[in-house]
């Protein structure tokens, strides 16, 4: 070292005298390592300079001296190298302090343990005392398990009371920190991996062992944070961790008592491991040092064992991932984790296997809830059910065995999932295995569990497949004797923790970093207040602006992983509302809003009232500045319209009472009533609260021109719905002046209604619009839709007959309600209404202003909302207009929205409406016209087709010339007569009857559906073509041809259906064709017993154990069979004389018959039965040929002879 020293730094040693460099060696190194190391201690070669630079540095005012005296001070309880093991069960007991002791269990509990106190100071020997830290390797002492008196697990830590806030916690960030001296910046950067892309570490020293406490073991290097990691490192190389967090941002406080949070809380809330020990509060404390040079500071120690890990049982997850030696922070076997996990839940379901798997891992832990009447649950177990019919891909469902009769209601029944093979499920349930083959076992996992679920998950959820069978993984744990020692010190002003590791690594792998700190849940919380809480979601604070300037432009999901789960910021923000709203979102937290109003004056109040009116539930908010507005001269009507998307608490809906306000030429919304139910009643006790808040905000009522004095309004503008203008018309009532108005109080609502009620035409046309495909009539359809339009009795008296003209009875229904009701054509009529005729045309036709007001509400407060959410975001959107209407000052929102503007855009709708109706109606009436001329064409092209046929038919009748003329049998020289020849048509139908399955039983499979039977097959050598078919069986003499791999049972009823073109053939060869026949039948049959299974034809499945099973099949290359066997006839009657010969197929219709021989016929493209015999066939008699009902029907002997003879034919 010194050959490579600069002049400087021998200058430096040069100016260290003998006693410095004593005081300075001791500062370092203990008494021991000196007396230990002696020699290396002759020369200056030890001394490193910029540890003598510290040194010197960290003197400040400290007298140096040669050989400082003993100072006796109290003994640390030292730490083992070994977990804490606890044979007898722990109790703890929390004190006020908020400390937290452990209690020695005893195995009687009805004594009182006595309170385990913190061990005495053990005697200290003047002689092993000392200042300088020493650099022994504490011995291992049961000192340790007395000084772990306060054992609790992190994750359910409470930090509340540990430190209070001392005033530096209320500025803003502390002066710049220094360590040892320097600057942290100027310490280098480490080279150690960490998995947080915002923490670092600087190296502060790297050398010769040194100790940092008094009894801690000896440390090789210092590393300096100022992030608090999400996963720390156990080094290899004993390694001390100075983690400063001086900065702001580390101020949290606890979420129930504000409280601060300490660092070492902090420290244990980041970390993804999980861990179980002591806080070290209300203990000894201990004497450490966080770098060479500092000078001592009192602190308390919090001892940490790790938890460990749970996964999925070791013979699934492979041991080199569960079962690990960690000590850095290596990303690649994380990702090697994570990668087998991804693959696992990629090849999750793909096969069918697979699937059927998953679904009986489902339905494992299912259970049936039912109970009987005596109480008792059911106890049956998971079966098949058949369907009444094939549904939804299946024909079976699955249900409970313990349903029985007197016992039927609450059962399990479960559908299967259409990706579900039902075979593979109930064979399954019958016992079996879903595949024999090896490679579909799914054994492959890398679940892991983090310990801070508390152990609440048992089992794996990955479908595991083990010989064929669906399995389970039961959660297994993962120990660890890892140990940590976290040092904090006593002022609460020195923000700064030291960290280190006992000898042990873990051995577990590297959890997810999927832990919600308080840091990071803080973030978000920034985030979800940012936005505002009122209807705050996911998707809106993750796609806010003010979530990403806090998260520094990154999604929450970049930001950290902890943010990936929905799951996880949903309940951020909800506890952000619950916050805000404790009572609730829903009635009672909208009852709370209302108290928390009532305390303001009337002028600044929102929600104005809540009633409870049997099942009724009535809410009434405004801003009382634009409620005042009701009262201007130019506000002639009020319009109450409700609408159904913004809430969806509890059945509320919103009605919005909207006005329109011509000073400054725009709508307001005044009032908004959340109500629950649509009676009558309800909308009556809704305008009756409506009136009273204008009352206590105006000390006015609502006037109405026509009811009282001085009144500004002239019409309550709704849409059709009944209880709505009958409510209204009975609140309205209240306030009328009979003495003024000369209209009785005694007056029936219905009466009453078309004073001062004017209905939406737009709301009444809505209805004749669903007429448009019943009335073909444009000017007929046009008159429906203007019947709102009607100025006298005697146009409704043609109207009427205009609906009775239609005909339809859906229209005459329409008409007939409006005709019959008393108040819907008095308030929809001009004519008919008692509202005056200046004061109807100056009020608006329509509630459009309403409609306008919901689309307006809803696109700035959002839809589906909690009742609180929607009265919250409704009152920051009215209290905002109310604002700006007072500071608008006149000017319009909209300069183009004066009252010429307003009616020229009216005038140009009508008149571009009108213009498009004409342009519709043009492009229908030209379409009609191409359609006309379209079927004409057509028409001319189908005669021009058929004179076409006609001139060919007789240009083929006039023939060719001389060799088209027929000849007579006469006209040839020779004597030759020219005859045409035919081929014998040819039909691919089935001359033989398909047989019943009852004709092969030694080939069913057992059915019994109660016991369970293994699948079992015949020993097709036991068996003959005699047991099958009544034929002769010449099988020796036939080889049985190779099986072919695709074969399915539909083919076994091709084989009984194999094309037999008819061949004419003699009854001597009939003999040998037989056997041929029936040797080709028994080699065909005898192809697919061996391979598989038989089932009737057509079929591919039957019961087995009581499931639906789908069967392997085998599948040999059908054989035709070419040539029916021919035996010669005997009949023993005289006559009539039958011909020798079997029976034939006849031809087909639309071919010549083939020559006439005895036994030739021929079969119709389609085969007739009678009591299960193919008719279609025919012999010769008497040299006529005889059809098969003509024989059964005139022959009856003959019949029995055929059938007889070539029944098994027939």
């Amino acid at each position: 070292m010194a050959a490579n020293r600069s002049s400087d730094d021998l200058a430096v040693i040069n100016t260290l005298t003998i006693g410095e460099a004593e005081e300075f060696r001791r500062w370092i190194y203990s008494p021991a390592y000196i007396e230990a190391n002696a020699a290396k201690f002759m020369t200056t070669d030890w001394v490193d300079i910029d540890q003598l630079r510290l040194f010197r540095a960290s003197r400040g005012t400290t007298t140096r001296v040669d050989s400082p005296p003993p100072i006796r001070v109290k003994q640390e309880p030292e730490p083992t190298q070994g977990t804490l093991l606890l044979d007898s069960p722990v109790r703890t007991r929390v004190h006020t302090n908020g400390t937290i002791e452990i209690l020695c269990g005893s195995d009687s509990e009805g004594e009182e343990e006595p309170e385990e106190r913190a061990p005495p100071l053990a005697p200290s020997e003047p002689e092993a005392l000392d200042t300088e830290m020493t650099a022994q390797t504490p011995a291992a002492s049961s000192v340790f398990d007395e000084y772990v008196s306060s054992t609790t697990d992190v994750d359910d830590y409470d930090p509340v009371g540990t430190r209070p806030a001392s005033p530096a916690d209320e500025e803003e960030d502390l002066p710049p920190p220094t360590l040892a001296g320097r600057d942290l910046d100027e310490y280098s950067v480490s080279e150690r991996v960490w998995l947080d892309d915002n923490v670092t570490s600087r190296v502060v020293y790297d050398g010769e062992p040194i100790k940092l406490t008094r009894s801690s073991p000896p440390i090789h290097r210092i590393e300096l944070l100022t992030e608090i990691p999400s996963i720390w490192p156990n080094p290899a190389t004993p390694t001390a961790f100075v983690l400063y967090a001086h900065d702001k941002r580390f101020r949290i406080r606890h979420k129930s008592t504000n409280e601060l949070l300490t660092i070492d809380a902090l420290i244990k809330n980041k970390d993804n491991d999980s861990w179980r020990g002591s806080t070290g509060v209300g203990q000894s404390t201990a004497k450490i040092r966080f770098a060479p040079g500092e000078p001592e500071v009192e602190a308390r120690r919090s001892t940490l064992n790790c938890k460990g890990k749970q996964t999925c049982p070791v013979p699934f997850v492979a041991p080199d991932l569960a079962v690990v030696v960690r000590r850095d922070l290596d990303p690649d076997a994380r990702d090697d984790i994570i990668t087998t996990e991804q693959d696992v839940r990629g090849r999750e379901g793909n096969t069918s296997v697979s699937s059927a798997a998953q679904f009986l891992i489902y339905l494992r832990g299912l259970a049936c809830k039912a109970v009987d009447a005596a109480g008792n649950r059911c106890t049956g177990n998971l079966i098949p059910v058949r369907k009444r019919q094939y549904s939804r891909g299946h024909l079976y469902m699955i249900g409970c065995s313990g349903r029985r009769s007197g016992f039927t209601n609450g059962h399990i029944l479960v559908f299967m999932p259409d990706n579900v093979d039902e075979t593979l499920v109930i064979q399954s349930l019958a016992g079996m295995a879903l595949s024999e083959d090896p490679v579909l076992d799914v054994r492959q996992c890398a679940t892991f569990i983090h310990p801070k679920t508390g152990g609440r998950r048992k089992k794996c959820h990955v479908s595991h497949i083990v010989q064929g069978r669906p399995a389970v993984g039961r959660i297994m744990e993962l120990k660890c004797r890892a140990t940590r020692y976290i040092y904090v010190p006593i002022a609460s002003d020195d923000h700064r923790a030291l960290i280190f590791h006992g000898p042990e690594a873990h051995s577990h792998p590297i959890p997810a970093l999927t832990k919600l700190s308080y840091d990071i849940e803080a973030t978000y919380e920034d985030c979800v207040l940012a936005h505002g809480a009122v209807g705050a979601t996911v998707a809106k604070v993750d796609t806010s602006s003010a979530a990403k300037l806090l998260l520094k432009g990154k999604s929450p999901a970049e930001y950290s992983q902890a943010l990936v789960s929905q799951r996880a910021k949903q309940k951020i923000i909800d506890t952000v509302k619950k916050k805000q709203y404790p009572k609730g979102t829903g009635f009672e937290g909208a009852l709370w809003l209302l108290e928390r109003d009532a305390e303001k004056p009337v002028s600044e109040r929102y929600v104005h009232r809540a009633v409870m009116l049997g099942a009724g539930r009535l809410i009434v908010t405004g801003v009382p500045a634009s409620i005042k507005l009701i009262d201007h001269l130019s506000v002639t009507s009020i319009q109450a319209d409700m609408t159904f998307k913004r809430v969806v608490t509890d059945g509320f809906n919103e009605v919005e009472v909207v006005i329109y306000y011509k000073p400054m030429q725009t709508s307001i919304t005044v009032v908004r009533i959340y109500v629950v139910g649509q009676s009558t009643e309800i909308y009556e006790r809704a305008f009756d609260e409506l009136a009273s808040v204008k009352i206590d905000v105006t000390g006015k009522p609502l006037a109405f021109k026509r009811l009282v004095e001085d009144g500004n309004l002239v019409a309550f503008l709704s849409d059709m719905d009944s209880a709505q203008v009958l409510g209204a018309a009975a609140s309205i009532l209240k306030t009328n002046d009979s003495a003024f108005s000369k209209i009785p109080s005694s007056i029936r609502l219905e009466e009453f209604a078309s004073y001062i009620i004017k209905l939406c035409i737009t709301h009444a046309k809505r209805a004749v619009l669903d007429f448009d495909s019943l009335v073909t009539d444009e000017a007929a359809f046009a008159e429906l839709m203007d019947f709102v339009y009607l100025e006298s009795e005697d146009e409704i008296s043609r109207f009427s007959d205009l609906v009775a003209t239609i005909g339809k009875d859906k229209i005459r229904s329409w008409w007939k309600h409006k005709t019959d009701s008393p108040w819907i054509l008095a308030c929809l009529l001009r004519f008919r209404s008692n509202i005056l005729r200046e004061d109807w045309d100056s009020t608006p036709s329509t509630t459009n202003l309403g409609e306008a007001r919901h689309a307006y509400t809803n696109r700035h407060t959002g839809i589906k909302l909690t009742l609180v959410e929607a009265i919250e975001s409704a009152r920051e959107l009215d209290e905002r207009d109310a604002r700006e209407m007072v500071a608008a000052r006149g000017v319009l929102r909209n300069p183009q929205n004066e009252g010429i503007h307003r009616l020229g855009r009216n005038t140009t709708r009508a008149a571009t409406a009108v213009r498009k109706r004409k342009e519709t109606a043009a492009m229908d009436e030209r379409r009609g016209e191409l359609d006309k001329q379209i079927a004409a064409e057509d028409a001319l092209r189908r005669a021009a087709a058929a004179k076409a046929k006609a001139l060919k038919d007789e240009r083929a009748a006039i023939g060719k010339g001389g060799r088209g003329r027929g000849r007579a049998a006469g006209d040839s020289s020779s004597g030759r007569v020219k005859t045409r020849n035919k081929k014998a048509a040819t039909s691919r139908v089935s001359v033989l009857d398909v047989p019943p399955a009852s004709s092969f039983p030694s080939l069913r499979l057992p059915t019994p559906p109660s016991a369970p039977a293994a699948l079992s097959f015949p020993d097709y050598a036991q068996y003959t073509m005699a047991d099958m078919f009544p034929v002769p069986s010449l099988l020796e003499m036939a080889p049985i041809p190779a099986a072919d791999a695709d074969f399915d049972l539909s083919m076994l009823e091709s084989f009984f259906s194999a094309p037999n073109d008819p061949v004419p053939t003699v009854a001597e060869h009939s003999a040998e064709a037989s056997a041929s026949a029936a040797a080709a039948m028994d080699a065909y049959m005898m192809q697919f017993l061996p391979g598989g299974a038989y089932a009737p034809a057509g079929s591919t499945s039957t019961y087995v154990d009581g499931s639906f099973v789908q069967l392997p099949i085998s599948a040999p290359t059908p054989v035709p069979l070419d040539t029916v066997g021919l035996a010669e006839a005997e009949s023993s009657a005289p006559a009539p004389v039958i011909e020798p010969g079997s029976p034939r197929r006849r031809s087909s219709r639309k071919r010549d018959r083939a020559p006439s021989g005895s036994g030739v016929v021929t079969a119709a493209p389609s085969a007739k039965r009678k009591k299960g015999k193919n008719l279609d066939w025919e012999v010769f008699i008497d040299g006529k040929r005889v059809g098969a009902r003509q024989l059964a029907r005139d022959y009856p002997k003959e019949w029995e002879h055929y059938e007889e003879e070539y029944g098994y034919l027939l």
